[in-house]
């Protein structure tokens, strides 16, 4: 395997002369000996194939896949390569890898495609309530009009005057069918459809779906029981709608809305006709009107304090609202819509209204929700390992009674425990982690 009959055969392949520099003879002598067996039998075609398939495969290992792949080609249609078992496993794992970028690329691609459709929806929807609300701001002036009207046939009558009263059915742009204005308040026949689109006012505590969905469910499964009870819309002096209370049933009118007829059927309201009463900010109305208002709604329902107006600052809300939702979505078997929910299970209105009455963002000098999320599996972690120390100590069987730092631990059932366990969530026990 001299220089000249390698350079014949590099000559054969059309290669540059860099590969048999960079890679040596010493490779193909076992080829040129099996070729000259070829020769001998006088097969040149398939002795010339085989010689350029043993320097193509010795002579381009450090070639791009491609390019490596195209030369091999080259060779002729009849040449397949072959390859060992570790190049067969890297092949596939790589087109397994491409596929995998390639599903990741389109969920991206599906998510930013409805991000951008809710966007859209979201622009609309505020357009048309911009229209609205400037239908219902003339629709106001012509209801002043009226009013006005009806005070100087009333003054006729005193007068002993015969008037001509207007008899004009009063449309809302947004609500729909006016029932009755009392002066203080304006009593409507909505929909659904309609209340959906309408704002929570402001400072309203935060709409939680599980919540909306529980009322749903229950609503499906007692037909016959009508919605009790009136949504509360806000309307500032510019027209601007906002329910001020009712959110979690108007989320329930729209889940309902989304179910099927076959579901909904037996239901004894019309999703269509449902009863609204809207407080109108007068000139006489201060800053702190929507505020009392709310306040007066909520004494006899069970708001947390966190939520009523001017007791939990801007501030502190905006640490403890997050924190709480990360919390759910990490334990999300742990946290339940209903407030009264039994241990190892926390509700996450309580569990905001904890935070708040333990006063853990001033006493640890806590700034933002993040950290108080640290702060609070910090403490998950020292109720696991009270629990783990009491459960040893109940194991042994001395006695049911088990102290730590001086407070009592209170013993729960094999389940509770479990679940706990399972779930790596011990907040749900007991409250003295807080304090």
């Amino acid at each position: 395997h001299g220089g000249s009959r390698v350079k014949m055969l590099r000559c054969s392949l059309d290669l540059p002369k860099h590969y048999s520099q960079k890679h040596g003879h010493r490779h193909l002598s076992s080829k040129v000996k099996e070729a000259s067996s070829l020769i001998v039998s006088g097969d040149w075609e398939k002795t010339l194939t085989k010689l350029k398939v043993a320097l193509a495969q010795k002579l381009t290992d450090s070639l791009p896949e491609k390019e490596r792949k195209n030369l091999i080609e080259s060779i002729g249609p009849d040449y397949v390569e072959r390859k060992s078992i570790g190049e067969a496993v890297a092949a596939a794992q790589a087109k397994e890898e491409d596929f995998r970028d390639e599903w990741v690329r389109k969920m991206e691609e599906a998510a930013v495609k409805r991000v951008e459709t809710e966007h859209n929806l979201r622009l609309a929807a505020e357009h048309k309530l911009v229209r609205l609300q400037s239908e219902a701001a003339r629709q106001r002036r012509e209801r002043a009009e009226e009013l006005k009207y009806r005070e100087q046939q009333s003054e006729k009558i005193s007068n002993g005057g015969t008037p001509v009263l207007q008899q004009n059915v009063i449309e809302h742009p947004v609500l729909g069918r006016e029932l009755l204005d009392l002066g203080y308040k304006r009593v409507y026949l909505s929909s659904a459809a309609k209340l959906a689109s309408i704002p929570v006012w402001e400072k309203q505590r935060a709409y939680r779906h599980a919540r909306a969905k529980l009322i749903a469910h229950d609503k499906l499964k007692k037909k016959s029981i009508g919605l009790p009870g009136v949504i509360t819309l806000f309307e500032t002096r510019t027209g601007d709608l906002s329910i001020l209370d009712g959110q979690h049933r108007v989320g329930m009118l729209t889940i309902l809305q989304q179910t099927t007829s076959k579901k909904t059927s037996g239901l004894v309201f019309d999703l269509n006709e449902i009863l609204v009463e809207v407080f109108p900010e007068t000139e006489n109305s201060d800053e702190f009107y929507a505020a009392d208002l709310f306040s007066e709604i909520n004494k006899a329902e069970p708001v947390k304090l966190i939520d009523m107006p001017g007791e939990a600052d801007t501030d502190t809300l905006r640490i403890i609202n997050p924190a709480a939702d990360m919390m759910e979505n990490m334990f999300p078997e742990m946290f339940k819509p209903n407030i009264r929910c039994m241990p190892p299970h926390v509700n996450v209105d309580n569990f905001r209204m904890l935070i708040f009455n333990g006063g853990i963002l001033k006493r640890h000098n806590i700034k933002d929700p993040d950290a108080l999320v640290k702060w609070i599996l910090k403490a998950n972690d020292r109720q696991e390992q009270k629990y783990n120390d009491a459960l040893k100590h109940w194991k042994s069987g001395s006695t049911d009674v088990y102290y730590s730092d001086d407070n009592l631990v209170k013993k729960y059932s094999d389940r509770v425990m479990k679940k706990a366990i399972k779930n790596g969530f011990y907040l749900g026990l007991d409250s003295t982690w807080v304090y």
